[in-house]
């Protein structure tokens, strides 16, 4: 009887675990089906619809989400964000603290759909600098699930208006997309190492019991 009830919590506890990783692993995702056209244009009218801008011709920034969707292949990649940040308080706007709201509204989104910050680092300093070139205050690295998941991030910010708030914030941006070859965040195989250690020591304690 008392056997039954070890095998019967090893049984459970493992299920359980396996149950927590599968759903963490659909969430990441990570591979996926490239958007038709179709798929492009109704994500872009919702974001339209959602800023207040459906009757609008496109702006600058709904052109940048098209050229990116050229490329999609519906794997995650990343973005490369580099910021140079609005100095002084203009009107009442202090740029640091509409920086603070655009993150504390950003993050949850991102996390909403399968994305997350993977690099957040301060400029230190020149090292190779041709002449012309940008100085920056921040760097970012974005991982997004896919650009059909980075669209409908978009999509909901523009109900909240975050794009006011972050260019508030902003002076200068450069922003492009990058894949990895490389990477040192492999957060699947850390999440699938951690699901082999769990699962060991709970049924190394449950056989010392």
């Amino acid at each position: 009887m008392e056997i039954n009830k070890v095998m019967r919590k090893k049984i459970i506890t493992t299920a359980v675990l396996l149950a927590v990783y599968g759903a963490f692993i659909f969430w990441y995702g990570s591979s996926g089906t490239p958007m038709t056209d179709q798929e492009v244009e109704t994500l872009i009218k919702q974001m339209k619809e959602n800023g207040g801008e459906a009757n609008k011709p496109d702006s600058e920034m709904v052109k940048e989400f098209r050229e990116l969707c050229k490329s999609d292949d519906g794997d995650e990649f990343y973005m490369v964000n580099l910021i140079r940040y609005k100095k002084e308080v203009v009107n009442g706007v202090d740029p640091m603290e509409e920086n603070e709201k655009y993150s504390k509204a950003i993050v949850p989104l991102l996390l909403k759909h399968g994305s997350h910050p993977v690099f957040m680092s301060s400029y230190k300093g020149r090292f190779i600098h041709p002449e012309g070139n940008d100085d920056w205050d921040d760097i970012a690295i974005i991982r997004y699930r896919s650009r059909k998941d980075m669209l409908k991030m978009a999509a909901d910010a523009a109900k909240l208006n975050l794009g006011d708030t972050k260019f508030a914030a902003i002076e200068k941006t450069q922003v492009f997309p990058v894949k990895a070859s490389i990477t040192a965040v492999p957060v699947k195989l850390l999440a699938t190492i951690l699901l082999i250690l769990f699962i060991g020591v709970i049924l190394l304690l449950l056989r010392k019991k």
